[in-house]
């Protein structure tokens, strides 16, 4: 489950070989993740960060995209997603949701949640703060934020950010119930450093967080 999984059978070779790894470079290496064996991974993107994560593509077919993250303690992302899941219980259970209507008159709803994804800390070695972290793809919310630095009222910038790359006519609704449910837990768990691009939103248009290392 989300939050408390991990990855290992990495040998200390090919831990360094990640480690190393550059972009652009395939490289033969295995691993076990929820259970199932990854034989090679190429680097397709190299993130602009002080610890330089990395977006690995794993195969063999059918291949998943894992972001490979080193520095940092991944615990509390662990901590902050697992705390996240539970409060995504407690909404479900209680009924909790988010409700508009439109300028037709029509009622839109949806369940107030968290957008959760997985990850994965190297098992058995806690020191060298290393994970694979589930892709989502998507995209930061800071071209919408640079356009609304200029003293611009709430409503106007969350009237851009609700249509923000909108692709469906419920992406409104969906990124409202999944705003909620974010800040709300932000709040409660005294998350720390939410800037434009530790916020995002993914191709279905939920919003959520990443990078949970100031909280508490």
């Amino acid at each position: 489950e989300s939050g408390v999984a991990s990855f290992g059978g990495l040998s200390e070779e090919h831990l360094d070989l990640l480690t190393q790894a550059e972009l652009g470079k395939r490289y033969e290496v295995s691993f076990e993740v929820a259970g199932r064996r990854y034989e090679s991974a190429e680097v397709t993107k190299v993130y602009p960060s002080e610890n330089e994560p990395k977006r690995l593509l794993c195969g063999p077919e059918p291949v998943r995209r894992f972001i490979w993250k080193q520095g940092d303690n991944i615990y509390h992302d662990q901590a902050c997603l697992g705390m996240m899941r539970a409060f995504n219980e407690i909404w479900r259970t209680l009924g909790t949701t988010v409700t508009w209507r439109d300028e037709t008159g029509r009622v839109h709803s949806e369940p107030v949640r968290c957008r959760i994804y997985d990850v994965y800390p190297l098992e058995g070695m806690p020191v060298l703060r290393t994970a694979l972290i589930e892709y989502v793809r998507g995209t930061t919310i800071a071209p919408l934020w640079d356009r609304n630095m200029l003293g611009l009222s709430y409503r106007t910038v969350w009237n851009d950010y609700a249509s923000y790359d909108d692709t469906s006519g419920n992406s409104y609704t969906l990124k409202l119930a999944t705003a909620v449910g974010s800040f709300i837990a932000c709040y409660v768990l005294a998350v720390g450093d939410r800037h434009q691009d530790n916020m995002m939103l993914d191709a279905a248009g939920a919003f959520f967080n990443i990078d949970f290392q100031y909280w508490g």
